[in-house]
């Protein structure tokens, strides 16, 4: 009798570890993901600002910027007619530092 309590003890909290291991890492899964989302977000938008900044004749330049927790930078090399524009977004998430880059060629089409 009490081993089988024992036994019972035990596999419940063998049980018991596995559903809050398995809750902990969707959470942080889901948090990862969403984090992604948003500098993935900012690093198209940085593209299209030196895309809009080409097509109105604006100069362009290297530019950092900082929205909520994410640090935007945007990298450009210029090559006559054509600039290579990289933007590269960084943020601390739930698993470390994180960093994700875009990179672009832009060209005089006109």
């Amino acid at each position: 009798m009490l081993i089988e309590a024992v036994l019972s003890v035990a596999l419940l909290a063998l049980v018991t570890l596995a559903i809050t291991t398995g809750l902990v890492l969707g959470q942080q899964g889901a948090s990862l993901a969403a984090d992604r989302a948003q500098a993935l977000f900012l690093a198209r938008e940085g593209l299209e600002v030196a895309r809009y900044m080409r097509d109105n004749h604006e100069s362009l330049a290297d530019e950092s910027d900082t929205v909520g927790r994410f640090s935007r930078t945007r990298a450009i090399t210029t090559d006559g007619a054509r600039r290579d524009i990289i933007v590269t977004v960084s943020w601390e998430g739930v698993l470390g530092a994180r960093e994700l880059s875009l990179e672009s060629r832009l060209t005089d089409w006109r």
